[in-house]
């Protein structure tokens, strides 16, 4: 599927037609066949990435410049709501005459921006403008949800202290699902942290840009958010290793409680077991069983040795 934005007038129309002409702004190329692929190489005389391509790592498969065009392979976050978070990556080809962005997985947070620039945008701004502005978008979504992050972390932080100090009951196992699904969320958002640096680095040394001082000051802004939420997440990160290990210990001082009880409960039955077992040796010799206060007399015992027992171990300070 092709959308063209084109400058209209005063505004910017969105057309689902593929236009090239003075007017075209932007050309967004979602899971294009190839046939229209064709057609945009040979109007653009530029070569439209592959999904085989823009899944490569290494970095001069990422950033370059072909044939005078910009090319930014960038990640981004998608489903962070879902229990498994994904990313994909999206290509910004920088013309001489239009942006051109390439995508194969349908990416709602993208959609969502599209729609939201292309109300903004006006005559005035042009295709290295859009690049920026969608730049700074997703600067601004990544470092929103690295805050959520923190946030939740917080709260099961809290949630497992309140648990040990005011006796509540809780799922741990519910908990640390949730923590090592924001440690994944946090994770590939540092992905897409690390994508964004490396693509407004390449941006500020390449020639394609227009180096005047307010895009160098956007960028190098840019660039300080980025690195900063890099460094807030790298917090985040041991934040979320502390708050496992605090729930890993609540775990594991639950489970001494629990043998704890099963080990007192033992050690309190067991001068009553031991009376209990003299009397039923079943010895020809045994006047107590003769004794018609013989049978209160054991119970006696057996209960005033297990309270014997308990005080012995309060004074201990073992319970």
């Amino acid at each position: 599927m092709i959308t063209t934005y084109l400058k209209e007038n005063s505004s910017i129309v969105k057309n689902a037609e593929y236009i090239i002409n003075e007017s075209t702004l932007w050309i967004d190329l979602f899971n294009i066949t190839d046939e229209e692929k064709v057609i945009v190489k040979n109007t653009l005389n530029i070569e439209i990435p592959t999904l085989k391509d823009i899944s490569q790592i290494e970095i001069s498969e990422r950033l370059y410049v072909e044939n005078e065009a910009l090319y930014l392979t960038i990640t981004e976050l998608v489903n962070k709501e879902q229990e498994f978070p994904e990313t994909h990556s999206i290509v910004f080809i920088l013309h001489k005459c239009c942006l051109i962005t390439v995508r194969y997985v349908e990416l709602i947070p993208f959609n969502d921006c599209i729609n939201k620039f292309a109300k903004q945008l006006n005559n005035k701004h042009n295709a290295e403008n859009i690049l920026f502005m969608l730049l700074r978008n997703m600067v601004t979504r990544l470092s929103n949800i690295v805050q959520s992050i923190s946030m939740d972390i917080d709260d099961y932080g809290r949630l497992i202290l309140d648990n040990n100090i005011n006796d509540l009951r809780i799922d741990h196992t519910n908990v640390l699902k949730k923590i090592s699904r924001k440690g994944d969320l946090l994770s590939k958002s540092r992905e897409c942290l690390f994508s964004l640096t490396m693509a407004i680095q390449y941006i500020l040394k390449s020639p394609q840009i227009t180096h005047n001082k307010a895009s160098k000051d956007l960028l190098d802004t840019l660039l300080r958010d980025v690195d900063s939420i890099i460094n807030f997440s790298q917090f985040i990160s041991s934040e979320i290793a502390r708050t496992l290990d605090a729930a890993l210990g609540m775990i594991a001082i639950e489970q001494n409680n629990i043998i704890k009880i099963f080990s007192l409960v033992t050690i309190f039955f067991l001068p009553p077991t031991l009376i209990a077992s003299i009397y039923g040796m079943n010895f020809t010799v045994m006047p107590e069983l003769k004794s018609p206060y013989g049978y209160p007399i054991a119970l006696f015992l057996m209960l005033l040795s297990t309270i014997i027992t308990y005080k012995y171990f309060k004074k201990r300070k073992w319970l």
